[in-house]
């Protein structure tokens, strides 16, 4: 079985309910099953089939879920590519992972593989297609190679199964609550986090609507509100741009949404509170890897009565914090944090035959990061590589962030490492608010951070810097 068969069983026992709203064009479950059909029969006379990786790069949700659908329908594995992209990082990408062919919205010119330009003549080639489903494929390739973002060296290809892929996905479509679930989609396809929300939704038969991408977040908010949505995800940095648009209010400014989920980075407590009180009681924060899939959840009671952390772990997801040599800690104590989930990876791919990293030892998923676990709940202590080595002793710098964070006023805050003949490393915190001084700073980390965790340099920034889903790029904080 492939992803596509449960299209195409929707297909028939969903055929009328609306699957897909998007570029003034809607599609049913059956109607979305018939052109994915269509589109497949096209793919297959330019000769793709099972086991061919080919890449997709469009803004256009509506697009990347048909073209997928289509791959799938022919064993093929989709490798989605950020139509942000500069032509020669496509080029490289795709020699990089063996792409055996390109479908982009204009000409990328790109040598030695076969490329498809969304042009007058494709769509002619998909309308003259039989809408009769292919063949299914007796050996599938993957699902999808979903590329990491590259922060820290090349991209990794994670690849998930079609098993998988569905297990994962199945994890956001559950969130759905109502009879007829609306989820509106106002990210890039491109974004892992925004493409399994959108496939577990329709995935669960539930109905999605694609806002153009990039949207301020007024105009999200009353978008929102007309379509009156039930469900939306969206990354911390357009939430907190919300909660400046909600500023005052006297209710959620969005009753109907019954499921505002963030993920893909961290928020202050004051944040996530305020989220809850201004914009909706259903807000929820997850902690997600793009190697084991969501692994905790914060939302409704959990949240109030525990803002600081990262929420309870998912029935079924088996995480532990263990030392440099896999012990693992007792709970309550900083280390690194792995997985076992059915939803996880079984495979990373690195381009070009290069090593994908000991991400994957012994059945576990070593996610990177630095994490404790209390009881059931789960919080980020910071990346493995971020820990600042200070006089001999390991400062996390969450712990430094989080109590900065809790001085009102400010907004964001990243502590980082820079070098010190003495000690090894100091502590420099970038801060980002209103109405701050740095004297009110050093008196707040007296009060609330021991004399080894108190940063030495405080330096104040209009924002942060952060990649596209919102996380926090710490190697563009130099300390001069």
């Amino acid at each position: 079985m492939t992803t596509a068969d449960v299209f195409l069983a929707h297909g028939r026992t969903l055929a009328e309910k609306p699957a897909l709203r998007a570029d003034g064009r809607s599609w049913s479950f059956g109607e979305l099953a018939a052109e994915a059909a269509k589109t497949a029969n096209a793919m297959a006379a330019l000769g793709i089939g099972a086991q061919d990786r080919v890449g997709i790069t469009t803004r256009r949700g509506s697009t990347c879920v048909l073209e997928s659908i289509a791959l799938w329908m022919l064993g093929a594995t989709v490798v989605p590519l950020d139509f942000r992209m500069p032509p020669a990082e496509v080029a490289r990408i795709a020699e990089e992972f063996s792409l055996s062919t390109v479908f982009a919205d204009r000409a990328l010119c790109l040598s030695g593989r076969q490329e498809i330009v969304r042009d007058g003549a494709w769509v002619a080639a998909i309308e003259a297609a039989s809408p009769l489903p292919p063949e299914a494929p007796a050996e599938p390739g993957l699902a999808i190679l979903s590329l990491t973002s590259g922060t820290t060296g090349r991209p990794i290809g994670i690849a998930l199964t079609h098993t998988q892929f569905v297990l994962r996905t199945s994890q956001y479509g559950r969130v759905a609550v109502g009879r007829n679930p609306i989820f509106a989609c106002a990210g890039l396809m491109s974004f892992s986090a925004v493409r399994n929300h959108t496939f577990g939704q329709l995935l669960a038969g539930n109905t999605v609507i694609f806002y153009p991408p990039m949207m301020d977040a007024s105009e999200f908010i009353e978008r929102l509100r007309a379509d009156r949505a039930t469900n939306t995800f969206t990354v911390p940095t357009t939430a907190r741009a919300m909660l400046t648009e909600a500023a005052g209010a006297s209710s959620p400014v969005l009753p109907d949404m019954s499921c505002l989920y963030t993920g893909g980075a961290d928020m202050s407590a004051e944040d996530k509170l305020a989220a809850h009180r201004l914009l909706t009681p259903g807000f929820l924060l997850c902690f997600s890897s793009s190697i084991t899939g969501t692994c905790s959840i914060l939302t409704g009671d959990d949240l109030l009565a525990q803002p600081d952390t990262d929420g309870r772990l998912l029935d079924g997801v088996r995480v532990e914090i263990v030392d440099s040599a896999d012990r693992p800690l007792p709970d309550g104590e900083i280390g690194h944090m792995r997985v076992r989930s059915v939803a996880m990876a079984s495979q990373l791919i690195g381009g070009a035959g290069r090593e994908a990293g000991d991400k994957l030892k012994g059945g576990w998923a070593y996610t990177g990061d630095l994490a404790s676990v209390s009881g059931n709940f789960l919080s980020i202590r910071g990346r493995s590589g971020d820990f600042i080595v200070r006089g001999g002793a390991n400062v996390y710098p969450s712990e430094i962030e989080h109590a900065v964070m809790s001085l009102s006023g400010v907004r964001e805050c990243a502590a980082v490492g820079f070098a010190s003949e003495r000690e090894g490393q100091e502590i420099a915190a970038f801060v980002a608010g209103e109405g701050l001084s740095e004297d009110m700073l050093v008196r707040h980390c007296r009060e609330h951070l021991s004399p080894d965790k108190r940063p030495r340099r405080i330096i104040f920034v209009e924002a942060l810097p952060r990649n596209a889903n919102g996380k926090v790029l710490r190697k563009e904080l130099v300390v001069e």
